[in-house]
């Protein structure tokens, strides 16, 4: 957890990449679980998969939210995560045209309370799946996920999920999942914020905040 950057101002994209830089493309975490938040087909081998985490140290955490129903819900919220709308807040944000390609490095900027610094996290793409039509009765998926490098405060993965299942709905639509380590003392604020970053999807295609359909898990 060494290293990592604080500022006073919003960090720049020229801060960022110096950041990300200086991190080397080293995980802070045990690489035998790089892409442990990749979905798993079966619910028994999800399941299994999350027991050896907690078993390991790690903390998950899981939120999601019902947008709509249909194709046209799912290619707009699905646009939406691939232009990181759910990153559009005044408290984090990552540069609204990073790549989201694996293997792609960026910085989620964050300030927990106004009047702290902000501080620049450092991850890269480790997955990404788009499923038309996917297996595990979904019409179809779309999500990627990230991994904490040297720098971050923290110790893991998240993933963004898009799901249309078998009954037109997307949902759960926008799933936050995350695994960290326990031992790492910034998580307890990440945590609590977390339902602030799901959005909900708009008609007319913007995101706005959390509505009252949505439930935490």
């Amino acid at each position: 957890m060494s290293g990592f950057f604080l500022s006073w101002t919003r960090p720049s994209p020229e801060q960022q990449k110096s950041i990300i830089g200086r991190s080397k493309n080293c995980f802070n975490y045990d690489p035998k679980y790089n892409c442990a938040t990749s979905p798993s087909e079966e619910e028994e081998e999800e399941w299994k998969k999350d027991k050896q985490l907690r078993n390991a140290g790690f903390h998950i955490n899981d939120a999601r939210v019902l947008l709509g129903s249909g194709d046209r819900t799912f290619r707009m919220a699905k646009s939406a995560l691939q232009s990181w709308k759910h990153f559009e807040l005044d408290w984090a944000c990552v540069e609204p045209n990073t790549s989201v390609e694996k293997g792609t490095n960026f910085c989620v900027c964050a300030r927990i309370l106004r009047g702290f610094p902000w501080v620049a996290m450092p991850l890269q793409i480790v997955f990404v799946n788009d499923t038309a039509f996917g297996s595990n009765n979904e019409k179809g998926r779309f999500d990627f996920g990230s991994g904490t490098l040297c720098g971050h405060l923290l110790a893991g993965e998240e993933r963004f999920s898009i799901q249309w299942d078998k009954d037109d709905r997307v949902c759960p639509c926008m799933t936050y999942r995350e695994f960290v380590e326990t031992e790492h003392i910034h998580y307890t604020n990440v945590c609590k914020c977390t339902p602030k970053k799901i959005w909900s999807l708009h008609q007319d295609g913007t995101t706005g905040p959390l509505g009252s359909d949505a439930r935490s898990q």
